[in-house]
């Protein structure tokens, strides 16, 4: 699957095991529910703005930087291992703000 240049609301897209979803380029969901059966390895971000909503992980995501994605209030749900979430060197690139986290051994870069 491959989302680009659209703006959904309170949509369900489901990022399904063993394929490649791609989110982005200029790709922004309001209010909408990600729901993912997807490892590291079936999951890009190429410019993704989620605003509001629920992303929700099926299965344990282990080692995953969620880079080229900006999370605003956003709820986190399912089991995150060893994920980096934002961007220590530039915001620009991706961010999280306001989100509602219950994650083991991740970094968030916050400012």
């Amino acid at each position: 699957m491959n989302m680009k240049s659209q703006v959904l609301s309170s949509q369900t897209i489901e990022l399904e095991r063993d394929q490649v979803s791609i989110l982005g380029p200029k790709l922004e969901l309001h209010d909408c529910t990600v729901i993912s059966e997807a490892d590291g390895r079936g999951m890009a971000f190429a410019g993704l703005r989620m605003h509001g909503g629920v992303f929700d992980q099926k299965q344990v995501l282990r080692n995953f930087h969620f880079q080229g994605v900006h999370f605003l209030r956003v709820r986190f749900m399912g089991k995150y291992i060893g994920c980096d979430f934002g961007d220590w060197e530039d915001m620009d690139r991706s961010s999280v703000s306001e989100c509602d986290f219950h994650l083991h051994a991740c970094t968030i870069a916050v400012c």
